[in-house]
C-alpha cells in the first residue's frame, strides 16, 4: 500500500501541483486504487512472464522474434503497440528473457499510460478507473493470454470516446487523432463494430455536435467495405460459419428456457460483478430520467448475448468463451464509469461504493493470481522436459499425448513453441522442440532436416529461425519421448 502512496504523490505532482483546486477528495481515493491495482498488474507481468507465454501470446512473440519485425494478422493493427518495445529490445541487443519481460510488462504498461493520460487530460479520474476495470472485470484467463486485440482495441474506442465527448470543436489534429484511434478500435476485433456503433448513440445522446459525428458515421460503412475486401480465411471462415443458420442452428436455443437457464447461470456464476453493475446502470439512468440511455444500454446488451449464443456453445469457462464474452464488459462499464458513478459518488455515499468497487476489483485480481500461479506448474513441467531433452540425442521429439497436459487444465497446441523459447533461455548453445504431439506423425515422418512441425499440422522452416535467440538441429528424425 505504502508504494501505491508513493505512486499517487508522483502522479499528483505531475499532473494537479499546479491546479490544486482539480483535486478533491474523490481524485485522491480513487487515485491511490488505480495506482495500486497496476502496480498488482505490473508485478503480475515481472514474476510471471514466463506463464504469459501462453497460447496466441507465445504464439506471436515466437513470431516477433523470428520475423525481426511487426506481426500482425487478420488487419488486427492493435498489436503493434504490444510489438514495437520487443523490436526494441531486440535492436539493443537484449536477452531472449528481457525480450519476453518486456512484451509482459507492455501490456499492463499500455493500458496504464492511457489511463493516467485520460484521467489527467480531462481532470476525471473515473476514466481511468475504466480502463482498469476493462482489464479486470470479466478477464481472468486475460493473464495468462493478455495479447488479446479485442482488449486493445476497446480501449482505444473508449480513449476516442473520452476525447469525443470532451471536445466542443474538432480541429485537424483532434480529427486525425479520433479517426486513427477509431480506425485501430475498429479492426481490432469484429465485435468491436457493435462498440462503435454503441458510442456513436451515446455520443449522439450527449450535448456535443451533431456534425461532429458525420465523419465517424461515414466510418461504419468505409471500415465495412474495408473488412469485405480484406478479411482474412481465418475470420472469413469464422463469420460464415457464425451466421450460417442453416448450419449453426444455435439460434434456436434462444427459445429454449434450458437454455437461458444455462447461460444466466453461467453469467451468475463468472460475471455477477459485470450483472450488478449492469443493473446499477439501468436504475439510475431511469432515476435520472435518461431513459433512451438505459433503453440503449439494454438493447445493446441483449444484442451482446444474442451474439454470445451465435457464435458457441455454452461449456466451461474457458480463454476462448472469455473473449466471446468480453463485448458484455464495455457495453455495462463505460456507461457506468463515464454517467452513472460519477453521478453519485458524492457524500455518504462514497463510504459504501468506494469498498464495494475495491472489493470487486480485489476479488477479480485475486482470480487473476491463482490462474497465473497455477500455470506455473505448467513453466515447470516445460522446463523439466527441457532438462531432460539436453541429455538426449537430437533436439526434436514426439511426445505421445497420453502424457500431454490434461486440456480442461492447459492448452496443447502452444507446446512445440513454448517449450523452444523457455529451453532457449535455460541453455543458448542448443535449444530443444519437445512436445510434436503423435497424432502428427505422418506429417513429422514428411518432414526434411530443415523443417520442424511448428504446432499441428503447421510446419516451420531452421533457417527462418532467429539464430540469435534460437537454434535447432539441421535433423531430420523426431526422437520419441
Amino acid at each position: 500500500m505504502e508504494l501505491a502512496e508513493e505512486l499517487y504523490i508522483c502522479y499528483y505532482k505531475m499532473f494537479y501541483s499546479n491546479n490544486n483546486s482539480k483535486l478533491n477528495n474523490t481524485h485522491q481515493e480513487l487515485s491511490i486504487v488505480v495506482s495500486f491495482f497496476y502496480i498488482v498488474l505490473l508485478a503480475f507481468a515481472i514474476f510471471f512472464y514466463k506463464e504469459r507465454l501462453c497460447t496466441d501470446t507465445a504464439y506471436y512473440f515466437y513470431k516477433i522474434i523470428n520475423e525481426k519485425n511487426l506481426h500482425v494478422e487478420h488487419q488486427r493493427y492493435v498489436q503493434a503497440f504490444a510489438e514495437f518495445p520487443v523490436l526494441i529490445a531486440m535492436y539493443l541487443h537484449a536477452s531472449l528473457q528481457t525480450c519476453v519481460l518486456v512484451y509482459s510488462i507492455t501490456h499492463v504498461i499500455f493500458f496504464a499510460v492511457m489511463a493516467f493520460l485520460l484521467s489527467w487530460r480531462y481532470n476525471n479520474i473515473f476514466y481511468a478507473l475504466l480502463i482498469l476495470s476493462l482489464q479486470l472485470i470479466g478477464i481472468v484467463w486475460g493473464a495468462v493470454n493478455p495479447i488479446v486485440e479485442h482488449y486493445y482495441g476497446t480501449a482505444l474506442l473508449v480513449a476516442f470516446y473520452c476525447i469525443l465527448i470532451n471536445t466542443k470543436k474538432i480541429n485537424i489534429f483532434t480529427l486525425l487523432l479520433l479517426l486513427i484511434l477509431a480506425f485501430l478500435g475498429l479492426t481490432s476485433h469484429p465485435y468491436n463494430l457493435v462498440l462503435f456503433i454503441f458510442l456513436l448513440i451515446f455520443l449522439y445522446l450527449s450535448n456535443i455536435q451533431k456534425k461532429q459525428l458525420l465523419y465517424f458515421v461515414l466510418l461504419v460503412p468505409v471500415f465495412i467495405l474495408f473488412k469485405k475486401n480484406n478479411t482474412s480465411i481465418y475470420e472469413t471462415e469464422k463469420i460464415n460459419w457464425i451466421f450460417n443458420i442453416t448450419r449453426n442452428k444455435h439460434y434456436l436455443q434462444l427459445l429454449s428456457a434450458a437454455w437461458w437457464f444455462h447461460f444466466c447461470k453461467m453469467l451468475l456464476l463468472y460475471y455477477w460483478h459485470l450483472l450488478l453493475i449492469f443493473f446499477t446502470t439501468l436504475y439510475v439512468l431511469l432515476k435520472q430520467g435518461k431513459n433512451i440511455h438505459a433503453l440503449v444500454t439494454l438493447t445493446f446488451f441483449l444484442l451482446a448475448c444474442f451474439i454470445i449464443n451465435f457464435s458457441y456453445d455454452i461449456s466451461t469457462m474457458s480463454g476462448y468463451i472469455e473473449q466471446v464474452y468480453f463485448l458484455l464488459s464495455p457495453l455495462v462499464l463505460i456507461p457506468f464509469f463515464s454517467m452513472v458513478l460519477p453521478s453519485i459518488y458524492i457524500g455518504a455515499k462514497r463510504k459504501i461504493i468506494l469498498p464495494i468497487m475495491s472489493i470487486i476489483l480485489l476479488v477479480c485480481v485475486t482470480k487473476q493470481y491463482f490462474l497465473l500461479y497455477h500455470f506455473t506448474s505448467k513453466t515447470k513441467i516445460f522446463l523439466a522436459w527441457n532438462k531432460i531433452a539436453q541429455a538426449k540425442t537430437g533436439c526434436k521429439f514426439i511426445l505421445p499425448t497420453n502424457v500431454l497436459l490434461p486440456y480442461d487444465q492447459f492448452i496443447n497446441w502452444d507446446m512445440p513453441f513454448v517449450t523452444h523459447l523457455l529451453s532457449a533461455m535455460q541453455f543458448s548453445k542448443q535449444t530443444t522442440l519437445v512436445p510434436a504431439m503423435d497424432n502428427n506423425i505422418l506429417l513429422i515422418q514428411s518432414l526434411k532436416s530443415n523443417e520442424y512441425l511448428f504446432r499441428n499440422n503447421e510446419i516451420g522452416k531452421i533457417d527462418m529461425l532467429n539464430n540469435i535467440y534460437l537454434h535447432l538441429c539441421n535433423d531430420s528424425i523426431y526422437y520419441t519421448w
